[in-house]
This record gives C-alpha cells, structure tokens and sequence, in this order.
C-alpha cells in the first residue's frame, strides 16, 4: 500500500471517528500539507540535481517545504488572508534543529519518569527551544509578509481544483489533465481579475465589539470610522481590518467621535452609560451603548427614531428588554450581540 492510499484510509477513518474534524481548519491545513508533501515534492526534487550530498539534503529540505506550503496556500489565503515568503529560510534554518530538540526532549522525559532529573539537560533544552522560537520570530520579522489578502471560497476551492488537476497532469501526462489544468487556471485568472474591478458598496456598518463602540460608513473605495476610544487604530483592531479587505475600501479615515453625528443623510444619536440626550431633538437612528438608563418608552415617543441599535457594550438582558419595547412600539431593533454586526445598504 503506497502513501497516498495511507493517508486516505486514515482520512476516512478520523472522519468516520469525528465527522465535524472536515470543517476544522488545523485537519484542512494538516491533511493539505502532507498530502502536498507526499505528490509534489517528488517532482519537485527533480527540478534540481547533483551529485553532491549536502546540496541534495539542501534540496530535500526546501522542496519539501515548498511543496506543504503549496497545498496549504488556497486555506492559507482563504482563511487567515496573509502570506509569508521567508517559509524557505525558516525551514532551513529551523528543521535540521528540530531533530535535536525531539530527541533531547525525550531523554529528559524518561529521566524524569525515572527519577534521575538532569537539571544541565533540561537548561539545554530550554534553551535550545527559546533559541529556536527567537530564530523563528526573527525571520518573521526580517522577511516578506503580505496581510489582508481579499481570498474568497470560490478563488479557494478554484486554486484546489487546478493544484489537483496540476498534480495528475504531472504524474499521468494526459491531456485531459492538461486541458482541465488550463481550464481551472483560466477560470482563476479571470475570477481573480472580476473580484478585484468590485467596487465597494456604500454601507453603513455598526460592528460588534464587546466592551466597546465601533461603527463605520462605507462610501465608494473610501471607508470612514469613529470610536469613542481613541487607542483603537486599523492596525490593532481586525474588525476594521477584515471590513477593509471584504469591502476592498482602498481609503480608510478615522472621524472624531460625536454623541450627533449624521451618517449618510441620516441622524444619528448616541447614548451611552450617563444616558444622556436631548429630549424632543427628533433622530433618525439611536445607538444605545454601555447600559445606559434610561426608560426606552420615554425616549421612543421623545425622539421618535425609526431604527433603534444596541452594540456588543450592552449586557445581553438588558439588549432584551430593548427588543421587546421595541417590538411593542413596531420599531426595528438590533443588537450585535445576538445578531452580529449590522449593516445597512445607503444605495
């Protein structure tokens, strides 16, 4: 039985065992590297040949990482939106020590079962990970890395069909192979160049953070958001960061915060835990954030909203009530922490 028939049957039998593990990430990522490993990396090694020793270990080293980091870049992109180009030099680097350390952390294990600690041997070993995690964060930080990749399932499940239909062209030689590998790499290219002319929709966005205030309006490729906390940038905050890739806004502007603001020709109003607003000042939309008290009754007949919202800042039972007085009064009521985000279309 080869590897490939292997791997299958035990596949199958992991998901015969835990049928949910198909949509777990780490067994898409694991299963995808591995079988990567076992069709690429063969033809790969041809690519480059020598006589000498070393370079052929060399080689072995990197195929072997180019062809994982080939059958998990479609996942890769689709699910964490991010590439890294230094994978080569971390692999070259990192795995001819990981033998070492396997070995020297067994030994410390039986002497410790047996009762005959070697503190020297455990130093060794704390000290040759912690090298090996600096090493890594070094090269990570040194090398190419590319973040908030636009990746979408259809270019996901697109790149997988061509890297399978690659891999039989190169094992079976057939021109069906061929044919459906050009086919594939056609219909990717041309997806690819479509999603990037999408032009973003003009939104209004209210995201749901837990302890906090985060809304947004999308405008063609520009996208504007305030927060009541000003330590919240885009960089430090992936709410913003995945709205910004998904929307393919290539402007972002952050506005100052303002209890009044008008947000695409509508009014908005925002009441937090002191719960205060003006009465008989009409509003369009109300944003009631971290548990202000006050009698929504009262407030519905004296602003007289048409959209009342409560953001991931409110406790769950509180929301509740809202929702229920809101449902009285006919009113649309949302509260991200049960509903996610929201978003309305401005068009």
């Amino acid at each position: 039985m080869d590897s490939t028939h292997m791997l299958s049957l035990v596949f199958l039998a992991l998901l015969v065992y835990k049928p949910l593990w198909i949509v777990d990430v780490g067994f898409q990522l694991s299963f995808s590297a591995v079988m990567a490993i076992i069709w690429l990396s063969p033809p790969l090694n041809k690519l480059i040949k020598s006589k000498w020793s070393f370079v052929r270990w060399i080689r072995s080293i990197l195929m072997v990482s180019l062809a994982a980091q080939l059958g998990v870049l479609p996942l890769t992109l689709y699910y964490f939106h991010q590439f890294s180009g230094s994978f080569w030099l971390s692999s070259l680097l990192v795995l001819p020590l990981m033998g070492a350390v396997l070995l020297i952390g067994l030994l410390v294990i039986v002497l410790a079962i047996l009762n005959m600690d070697q503190w020297w041997l455990t130093e060794l070993y704390n000290e040759l990970l912690g090298g090996i995690l600096k090493l890594i964060e070094i090269i990570g930080a040194g090398g190419y890395w590319r973040e908030d990749i636009p990746f979408s399932l259809k270019l996901c499940l697109i790149s997988l069909l061509a890297g399978v239909s690659l891999t039989f062209w190169i094992y079976l030689k057939n021109s069906i192979s061929r044919r459906l590998f050009l086919f594939f790499s056609l219909v990717l290219i041309i997806t690819g160049w479509k999603d990037s002319l999408r032009e973003a929709t003009n939104n209004f966005y209210l995201l749901h953070q837990t302890g906090n205030t985060l809304i947004a309006l999308g405008r063609q490729n520009q996208l504007t958001w305030t927060a009541p906390d000003s330590s919240l940038r885009l960089s430090n905050n992936q709410a913003l960061r995945d709205l910004k890739r998904i929307g393919r806004f290539k402007e972002v502007n952050k506005q100052p915060f303002s209890y009044l603001s008008n947000w695409g020709g509508h009014r908005l109003l925002i009441i937090d835990s002191l719960g205060v607003y003006t009465p008989g000042l009409k509003q369009d939309w109300v944003l009631l954030t971290h548990n202000p008290k006050i009698n929504l009754q009262r407030l519905i007949d004296s602003v007289q909203p048409s959209f009342i919202m409560a953001d991931g800042s409110n406790w769950t039972s509180i929301a509740r009530l809202w929702a229920a007085t809101c449902h009285k009064n006919k009113l649309r009521f949302h509260y991200t922490g049960e509903s996610g985000a929201l978003v309305l279309s401005m068009d």
